[in-house]
Parts: C-alpha cells; structure tokens; sequence
C-alpha cells in the first residue's frame, strides 16, 4: 500500500496559541505537515523543554511558521520555516528584551541550521547559529551583547551561566552536546 492520511489540522493547544496545518501520516508512521503554524503560544509554554539547559522560565509570545515538517517519530523532526519571540523575556526580570527571529533550515544529511538575530532595538543584542544532528548532536555559536541599560540581577545570571564576559561586554555561546533522546522524540513531563 502506498499513500497517506491526511488531515486539516487547527487547535488551541492546553497551553494557548493556536494550531494549525495541513497534515499526513503515512502507512510507515512517518508525520509530514506543509505548512504548519502555531501563532500566540506563551513562551513559558517552551520552559519545560529547556530545562536541561538551565533555561529560566520564560515570558513573551512565540510565533512559529513552519513551511515544511518532517517527522519519522524515532529522531528529531526535520522543519524549515521561521519562528519569532516577540516581547521575549525571562520572568525572573520585569523588563521584555525585545524581539528574536530564527531562521530554521534543513541542510545535508538532514542536518538542521538555525539562524538567530535580535532586532536591533533588542535590550539583548543575539545573533549566530545553532547546528543540530539528526542524532542529536548539537553545537551553538552564539554572540550575546547586553545594552546599557540592562539588569544587575540578569547580568549576575548570564555571568553564573556563561561565565565572565568579554572585554566588550558581550558573552560568547559556544556549546556543544547531545540531546537525549528521550528529550528529543517526547514532551517532558509538564508536572
């Protein structure tokens, strides 16, 4: 047998925003949306999925629009699109540090890229690119450039997580790891 089913897809996910996409499963299990949207999520709905990174918990709204996914359910899906956090923050620091875009891509041997800048009005100056394997290896390379204006206790944060910061002021991500697994094909447990 050969084909697949397909279904129109629109929710309002348990932890707001909306869904939706045009989506197929076929007979192998394999999931394939074209395009798929998730617009309005609060970013806090993301905080349990980055907690193996020491991420606090976040604020603002993640827009997510999504060309093209692939999953085959056994690795990480495979998606090229872009998403936007706007009035992006971390709830542990009243002020919002503006918008960040990510430009995701999907390269050789299923490899993905991913592009990430700030608006030049960003109180938290980010750009660079994160690569991560379809087996899970990942490496960041990050520039992060705080203003003038910004928090003692968040600098205090970024210099416990990142270390001290350059002479410039700016903090450099170079990381390297591997996703679990388990992280990787299922939703943490939001409890």
């Amino acid at each position: 047998l050969k084909g697949q089913l397909a279904i129109q897809l629109q929710a309002q996910p348990a932890q707001g925003g909306k869904l939706d996409g045009d989506c197929g499963m076929s007979f192998t299990q394999t999931i394939h949306c074209h395009p798929l949207n998730l617009t309005e999520l609060p970013a806090d709905a993301v905080t349990p999925y980055l907690q193996q990174f020491m991420v606090p918990a976040l604020k603002g709204t993640l827009q997510v629009n999504l060309a093209d996914v692939t999953w085959d359910r056994k690795t990480p899906p495979l998606a090229s699109g872009h998403a936007e956090w706007q009035q992006a923050g971390v709830q542990i620091d009243p002020q919002t540090f503006g918008n960040y875009t990510a430009i995701l891509s999907v390269g050789d041997e299923h490899n993905h890229q991913i592009q990430i800048s700030s608006a030049p009005d960003a109180n938290y100056q980010l750009d660079g690119s994160i690569k991560l394997q379809a087996n899970g290896q990942y490496n960041t390379n990050l520039n992060l450039k705080p203003n003038q204006t910004n928090n003692a206790m968040v600098t205090t944060f970024l210099n416990s997580l990142l270390g001290v910061a350059q002479p410039d002021g700016s903090y450099l991500i170079n990381r390297q790891g591997q996703l679990g697994a388990k992280a990787a094909a299922t939703p943490p447990n939001p409890s």
